[in-house]
């Protein structure tokens, strides 16, 4: 008979080669991919094949590159230590308005490069008792989304309202959509492949399963709207503030 430490190490073991496949799966492509064009950009400038000023034009979209990486590693950093070991929830009433306001600071290069116009309804001092990390994660993430696949020239609306007991949070884009199976497999845990974006961007890979599996941790679910070619709703719901 197989014994209780022997049945252990041997789920620990499948727990650590799904993790490795998982990370080598992102990283071999995710993160490969926005560093070997930042490579490139610097090589043909230090040969002096484009002057500065043509350098100092790029440097828009290499800032662009590097916030998108940087997410993707703190999606990576975040999903392995949750698989490897349990996740420390903190409950603490704070400022959504401010949270929010910060979060779309990061994407504001990106979003006057396309032209998206976002707009939000959260009110200073409104509070939420919630993880902060995590909700801060799944905004990050879900803000993301929505600039990515939103065409140029269009709107983000993030809007919040209590219903009975909750507090949602919806961030809408009205991009390009996705069907149902589409929709399915972004959302599955086993995947591992992010979709190219209106402006060609590249994916944070981890996104979507991370946040639907953080937030159910905080205590909170998120749920997903879409039609392809009409954009995606996003609802975060998170219990009232005590």
């Amino acid at each position: 008979m197989r014994s209780f430490f022997h049945d252990s190490n041997f789920c620990l073991q499948l727990i650590a080669n799904t993790v490795k496949d998982r990370l080598l799966s992102v990283m071999s492509h995710d993160i490969k991919s926005p560093l070997n064009s930042l490579k490139g950009v610097l090589n043909i400038y230090n040969k002096g094949i484009i002057s500065k000023d043509e350098f100092s034009h790029l440097t828009v979209q290499i800032e662009n590159d590097l916030s998108k990486t940087t997410l993707l590693v703190e999606n990576i950093l975040q999903w392995t230590a949750n698989q490897l070991k349990a996740l420390q929830v903190k409950i603490e009433k704070f400022d959504l308005y401010n949270l929010v306001e910060d979060n779309l600071r990061l994407f504001d290069n990106l979003v006057i490069g396309k032209k998206i116009s976002i707009h939000h309804n959260v009110k200073p001092k409104i509070e939420v008792a919630s993880d902060r990390n995590i909700l801060n994660l799944v905004l990050i993430n879900l803000i993301s989304n929505a600039v990515k696949f939103s065409f140029e020239g269009s709107k983000i609306s993030i809007e919040v309202k209590a219903v009975n007991d909750t507090l949602e949070i919806q961030i809408k884009d009205y991009g390009v959509g996705m069907d149902s199976d589409t929709l399915e497999s972004l959302l599955s845990p086993q995947n591992t492949v992010s979709t190219v974006g209106t402006g060609r961007e590249g994916g944070t890979g981890l996104g979507l399963s991370l946040c639907r599996e953080y937030i159910s941790k905080a205590g909170g679910s998120l749920t997903v709207e879409s039609r392809h070619g009409k954009g995606t709703t996003f609802t975060i719901v998170l219990p009232s503030k005590n």
